[in-house]
């Protein structure tokens, strides 16, 4: 279908690029590097048109301008450089911003890149604590300005939640399934169940990826069973169920106009942003009215679909961000997609499976998907979330371009919504220091050291009407939590440290 539009207000992905390494010993910037040559071999000229660079936010040590080092290593020497705040929402809350600067005739073509190295790094560590290596990893550089950062900095729990424990996203995610368990009447081993079933088409898909860290394909059995291999984390979540960080991928997108995309004779390979909205759940994990639900991904969808006068049957393919189980279980329940939905939930594998770069999943998933309508046209839907399924964007690509143009939808008013139904919550222990009464669990999240045995089980619990606070588990109680979902269940509150305990 033709379009109306100025070519040079069309945003175009003309290019992308993946790396991954098993063997040598990397930094991150290389494997972006390689990535973003990678795009620019498959798109010739486009290199000399870049004006920008954003790195996305990388959790291994690279300095302040890792996009400064990134253009020089690429001899792009004019671009102004970006990193980013953390957030795996990134890599597409960047092409929807992107996308809508090119069709505001605000920038060009926009390198967008990311990496994690967690391997290297990890082996690095043990080359040193051997002797055979006497100082950090090599090459780091910070001779360059800072990048800019786009985004903002937030801590993603409140004091009140660190101080329960609720700090890593395996022991966080936990809540929502808890809440989803609850919710549709499950026993947490009927959870597992549900997870398992979930994720073992994923890494079927992964086992298909050439780019994926996981090549082998895994049984629901294989994932549900607990063993010396699959430990448990967290109730419902075994290990095989968890996001793995510990590769080494890289991924890198060009976002330019359909303009200069005709210039370059590169028209045929184009993949063409249509609509993206993105929206942000209660902050805290502990605010949200109901765990097993994320009004956010409802309006960024239902606006990323309807901007573009599509509902979800209309489209072909889709990529759910995948972090956890329950992370794909609030997507589905808001989309309206069942989780057997014969297109399948991912064209990339899953971060168990495929693997979790960090903040840069997404941009893996961006890059499959493109890769996909290359090769069978067709409308492929993209979601990708940050923190503890806290911020959403959402992104629909086609092979042809939308006949009103690119629309990064705007969810202000509904925005204003989601923030004044958060539910007041005690943001310090400090606060209600000496308390003493009971209260109701929302959910809890039972978590496993490497012993088998659960080391601690903090809780989001009900008190005083609808306010809300994040506990730790009385020690004594630990013993007796193993496969237990306290989901509706009364508890005591109180002590020094003050605790939740079972009554």
């Amino acid at each position: 279908m033709a379009s109306r539009i100025d070519p040079a207000q069309i945003p175009v992905i003309i290019s992308f690029g993946q790396s991954i390494e098993r063997e040598t010993i990397l930094r991150p910037l290389d494997l972006a590097q390689r990535a973003a040559e990678e795009a620019f071999d498959s798109a010739p000229g486009i290199r000399d048109q870049i004006n920008e660079v954003v790195v996305v936010n990388i959790l291994g040590r690279v300095g302040p301008s890792p996009a400064g080092e990134l253009a020089n290593r690429l001899n792009i020497n004019t671009a102004k450089c970006y990193t980013t705040s953390v957030g795996g929402n990134t890599p597409q809350y960047l092409v929807n911003k992107t996308s809508q600067r090119i069709a505001n005739g605000e920038t060009l073509a926009v390198l967008i890149a990311g990496a994690e190295a967690m391997r290297s790094s990890r082996e690095w560590k043990k080359l040193k604590e051997s002797g055979e290596v006497s100082s950090g990893q090599p090459n780091l550089q910070n001779d360059f300005e800072p990048d800019e950062v786009i985004g903002v900095d937030k801590a993603g729990m409140s004091s009140a939640e660190a101080s329960a424990g609720l700090l890593s996203p395996a022991h966080v995610y936990p809540l929502f399934e808890s809440a989803i368990a609850h919710a549709n009447g499950r026993s947490m081993v009927q959870q597992r169940k549900v997870a398992a079933e979930l994720f073992a088409p994923f890494a079927a898909v992964a086992s298909t990826n050439k780019y994926a860290w996981f090549k082998e394909r895994a049984s629901v059995d294989e994932l549900f069973s607990a063993g010396p291999k699959n430990r448990m984390i967290a109730e419902p979540y075994t290990k095989r169920l968890c996001a793995f960080l510990g590769s080494d991928q890289g991924a890198a997108i060009i976002v330019t106009s359909l303009e200069i995309a005709n210039k370059l004779n590169l028209s045929k390979q184009v993949v063409f942003p249509i609509s993206g909205a993105d929206a942000t759940d209660a902050w805290f994990v502990s605010t949200r009215p109901d765990l097993s639900r994320s009004p956010a991904i409802s309006a960024a969808s239902s606006l990323t679909l309807s901007l573009a006068n599509k509902t979800i049957d209309d489209v072909d393919f889709l990529e759910l961000y995948s972090c956890f189980p329950s992370a794909v279980q609030l997507a589905c329940r808001e989309i309206g997609i069942d989780h057997n939905d014969s297109r399948g939930l991912t064209v990339t594998g899953g971060l168990p499976y495929f693997g979790g770069p960090g903040n840069n999943y997404t941009t893996h998933g961006i890059v499959s998907m493109a890769s996909k309508i290359q090769e069978s046209e067709g409308l492929g839907l993209v979601s990708a979330l940050g923190w503890f399924a806290t911020k959403h964007s959402y992104g629909l690509y086609g092979a042809d371009p939308p006949e009103g143009g690119f629309v990064h939808g705007d969810l202000t008013e509904e925005q204003i919504k989601i923030d004044g139904a958060a539910v007041e919550s005690v943001d310090s222990l400090d606060s209600i220091k000496g308390f003493e009464g009971e209260g109701r669990v929302i959910a809890s999240s039972i978590c496993y050291g490497p012993d088998g045995n659960v080391f601690m089980a903090p809780a989001i619990v009900e008190i005083n009407g609808p306010k809300r606070i994040a506990l730790a588990a009385n020690p004594n109680d630990l013993s007796d939590l193993t496969g237990v979902n306290l989901a509706g269940e009364k508890v005591k509150i109180g002590g020094d440290p003050i605790c939740w305990s079972r009554i």
